[in-house]
Formats: structure tokens, sequence, C-alpha cells
């Protein structure tokens, strides 16, 4: 259920193949010597998650590395999976609670590079008649705020699509020991409607798919972000991921840790250079998606109210923190029983071993001083 509501945020389209394929002679600046680059393959879903490997390409790091980046476009993770038994792909775009009932049949397959926190499960409120999480936090703190706008929410009313949201208004309402029975729902039968009789006065909070979330913020005032993760707890909690076959990570140990090194080096673009860099994403998540439904201005309210992007050192904070409320166990563990098919003893720590390759990058010295080298 939770696999379909993740992946209902953004409507997916399969289109051919971006990138340059095959193997290319590249300059070792150590050794001075030419060296054929190794070609990795990597599916971008049509999410704004998987988007920053083209700024990357674009930006050559993947030849910095000596690696040559084939991006393939890819809408359904199932057809990943087969891609990588069959040896297709090196890297598919997944997320941990949506690869898990996968582990049965192919056990191999792991978790090894989390991109992003995402954090489009939000609530949206009509302006002045709704508190949100990011006036009250710096007033009373964290506890304060996140209990006192649930707290508010009894009474009211949500236009959701009911399948889909209802266990997330739930999940978040029993945390200060109410339910979704302490609320009204107002059931639509798919987001757009939902969005628009929101839009046109119904209800008093709206949650529902990212592209509805964004063009209510970004339609005018009259629509707040009243709280995504802060407010939600462990069901606000989502990491995205990237997976790959425990065959080609022990074959490909260095390749995977310049891999990260690769990505946290582009957060840095992505945080310091965005006049650059979201140009580049819109264009790729449009590619994928085959329309041209976003702008850069729509990318930029997305990655900056719905999406978390750490750095490395971002990362060690709370993705790889055990102490952290974003502890990426945190996530997995909530969806879990919500999860169909789960492998009879399941264990999370033999399928998500992206803190063990964080931990070989972070011991690496000459990685970490590329990824921190200025930028161009």
């Amino acid at each position: 259920m939770f696999a379909v509501l993740r992946r209902n945020i953004i409507v997916a389209s399969l289109i051919g193949l971006l990138g340059v394929a095959g193997a290319l002679p590249a300059f070792d600046t150590k050794t001075g010597q030419a060296q054929e680059l190794q070609t990795i393959r990597i599916t971008l879903g049509p999410y704004f998650e998987y988007q920053p490997w083209t700024i990357a390409q674009e930006l050559g790091l993947d030849k910095e590395m000596g690696l040559n980046f084939e991006l393939l476009s890819l809408s359904k993770m199932s057809l990943g999976v087969a891609g990588l038994q069959r040896g297709d792909y090196d890297l598919i775009s997944a997320c941990q609670t949506c690869t898990i009932p996968f582990y049965e049949n192919v056990p191999s397959l792991r978790n090894w590079l989390v991109t992003n926190q995402f954090k489009g499960f939000a609530i949206v409120g009509r302006n002045g008649q709704t508190e949100t999480y990011a006036e009250l936090a710096p007033k009373i703190g964290h506890d304060k705020a996140k209990e006192q706008i649930l707290r508010s929410f009894e009474g009211k009313t949500f236009a959701i699509v009911k399948v889909n949201h209802g266990p997330l208004v739930d999940f978040a309402l029993r945390q200060v020991g109410l339910s979704i029975d302490d609320v009204k729902i107002l059931n639509f039968p798919d987001h757009p409607t939902a969005g628009f009789a929101f839009q046109g006065g119904e209800g008093d909070y709206y949650t529902g798919a990212l592209p509805q979330q964004i063009r209510l913020l970004t339609l005018s005032d009259e629509f707040v972000n009243v709280g995504g993760h802060e407010i939600l707890g462990p069901a606000g909690l989502w990491y995205s991921t990237m997976l790959s076959d425990q065959p080609w990570l022990d074959a490909n140990e260095e390749t995977a840790l310049k891999m990260l090194a690769i990505w946290y080096r582009t957060m840095r673009y992505v945080k310091e250079r965005r006049e650059f860099s979201l140009p580049i994403w819109t264009k790729s998540l449009n590619n994928v998606m085959g329309s041209d439904t976003f702008t850069v201005e729509q990318t930029r309210i997305a990655i900056a109210e719905f999406e978390f992007f750490p750095t490395m050192e971002e990362a060690a904070e709370g993705v790889f923190n055990p102490e952290s409320d974003l502890h990426w166990r945190n996530s997995v563990e909530h969806y879990l029983p919500s999860v169909e098919d789960v492998p009879d003893g399941f264990d999370a720590d033999t399928y998500e071993v992206s803190g063990k390759y964080y931990a070989l990058l972070r011991a690496r010295a000459d990685l970490v001083e590329w990824i921190n080298a200025p930028l161009k």
C-alpha cells in the first residue's frame, strides 16, 4: 500500500536512454596514464530524487573518477530488479520499504546508497486558519509544537484519498492519543479531485500527491505547509535509495565508494550552485516523465520543502545517527507491518547496507578531500 502511495506522487512515464554507452579513454591525473572508463548503468525513475545523477554527468564528475555514466529511464522497479539479475543495470532507483517484497525471490539485493529523505508527506492548510510547525517550533520547541498542531486537528476535516492517506493521518494522530476517528474525512477517488476540491474551499486540510501539494503552495499565499515529517513522525519518514546486487558490490567496492563520493560532491552543487544545478534537474525530470510539467521554480520548491538531500556531513547527523529520529531504521521498522511479502526472519541489516559503505567512504581521506575540494 505504501509503495503505491509513494509511487503515486509523480506520474510515471517510460522513455528512452540518456547518456553515452561504452568504454571511453580518459586521463588519470595521478598516474599520468590513459585509462579506460568503467561504464556504470543507472536507472532514473520519474521522481525528483534520482535526477542529481544527471547533474554529476553534466559536470563530468563521473569522468573525473574514471567512470562513464549511462543514465536510463525506467518507471517500474520490478523491471529494474530483473535487469539487475540479467546484468543490464548496475544501480537502480529504489526506496527502503518498496524493496522488501523482492527480497524473498532475490535475496542478494542491497540498498547501499541513501539518496535523500522524501518529505512529500505533508499537511497543507489554509493561511490564517491554522498554525504551522515552522512558526511554532522556534518559539516553543519541537515537542510542544508537534503536539499542539496534532491536537489542533481534532474535529477538523481532511480532504484526502482515504485508501492512500488515511493510514498516514491515523498514524500521525495516534502519537497524541487521537485517531482518524477523531477527524472528519472527505474521501475522494483521486488526488487531483481532492486537491481541486480543497482549493475550492472543501475541508480544513489536504494531504496527497506531491504535484498537488506543490500546485497549492505555489498557486497563491492562500495555502501553507502545516508540517511534514516534523509532525507526522515515523509515518512521514521515507528514504529513497539506490539498489544493486551484492555480487556487483563485492566485485566493485572501489567503484561504489567513488559513486558515493560523486553523489556527495553533487549534493554540494545542489546546495551551493542552484542556479546551475536546478535547470539540469528540471530538464532531466521532465525528460523521464515525457512532458514539460515542472518549471525550475517548482523544482526549487519541491527540493526546499518536500525533499532533503543531505551532504556527507548532514548524513552523519541524521540518516546514519542511531540516536536521531531521522535514522533510517526508524522508517523501515515503522512501515514493515504494512509491507506485503516480507521474508521470514527479515533482518534489515542484511539488506540495508548504506551505513557500511558510508563508513567506508568517511575512512577514505582521498575521497573525502575530493568531495570537499572547491567547486568549479
